[in-house]
């Protein structure tokens, strides 16, 4: 799996991913696009290669406000977040 440039910090156990950090926030780099900023990248990574049974901590920087966010809620500090994702796993 790829990762955006945002560094997520993970701990492996027994072959499964037990925990993430997002230490990166609101400047994380999209995947599809590294060009662009996506701050949610990071957390929707550790969503995805953490067990279920796992944790995932944010010590990343999210501002508000962020005059220099691209649209209305960002620049609010609120972020669209897929959170059903924690609790479903494929």
């Amino acid at each position: 799996m790829e990762f955006s440039r945002a560094v997520v910090q993970a701990k492996k156990s027994c072959g499964v991913w037990t925990g993430a950090i997002d230490a990166v926030g609101y400047q994380a780099r999209d995947d599809k696009n590294p060009s662009r900023e996506n701050p949610t990248q990071a957390l929707e990574n550790a969503l995805r290669v953490v067990n279920p049974t796992g944790s995932v901590g944010v010590i990343g920087v999210y501002i508000c406000p962020d005059s220099g966010a691209k649209d209305e809620q960002r620049k609010q500090g609120i972020f669209s977040f897929p959170l059903a994702n924690f609790f479903e796993k494929d």
